[in-house]
């Protein structure tokens, strides 16, 4: 039970970080697609602590999401638009894609059903579960090498300097 709780308050922070930086991406942060990540990850976490069946897969799924985005925005931190060059803007809208996508796969299961559809359809709710994840996990990390490789060509003389 604790773990339920705590997992339920780490999601309440990232939730009201991630609506901060939605209400801040066209204004004073303006990083394009951010919003659409933020809104994304937000209504991921709404939708796993709405969820009847395997609620606590869907949290985890939600945990993950919150996390490879708040990744992201530490990644983004204190960089203007001029500093995110065209390619990390489409790479930022492809990873906004996949959270949509995991969206849509835990909505499909926020509905209740009958109990003897739960018994046969929790593996396979697992299963896509555990795929949304390995998807999440994915498209961060190809976000992040892409990212580190377009800086470090970008900036070669800082990255050697440090």
């Amino acid at each position: 039970m604790v773990k339920s709780t705590t997992t339920a308050g780490a999601l309440d922070h990232f939730r009201t970080a991630l609506e901060l930086v939605a209400s801040l991406s066209d204004g004073a942060i303006h990083v394009p697609c951010l919003r659409a990540v933020a809104s994304a990850a937000i209504t991921i976490i709404d939708i796993a602590q709405a969820v009847t069946k395997n609620k606590e897969d869907a949290i985890d799924v939600a945990k993950t999401a919150a996390e490879r985005t708040n990744m992201l925005l530490d990644i983004l931190k204190e960089k203007t638009r001029d500093d995110i060059s065209l390619d990390v803007q489409q790479d930022i809208e492809r990873f906004a894609q996949k959270l949509e996508h995991v969206q849509k796969v835990l909505l499909k299961h926020k509905a209740p059903i009958v109990i003897w559809k739960r018994v046969v359809s929790r593996a396979s709710f697992r299963d896509e579960i555990n795929r949304c994840k390995d998807i999440l996990n994915e498209s961060f990390q190809t976000f992040s090498a892409s990212l580190t490789l377009k800086l470090h060509t970008q900036f070669p003389d800082r990255n050697l300097a440090r």
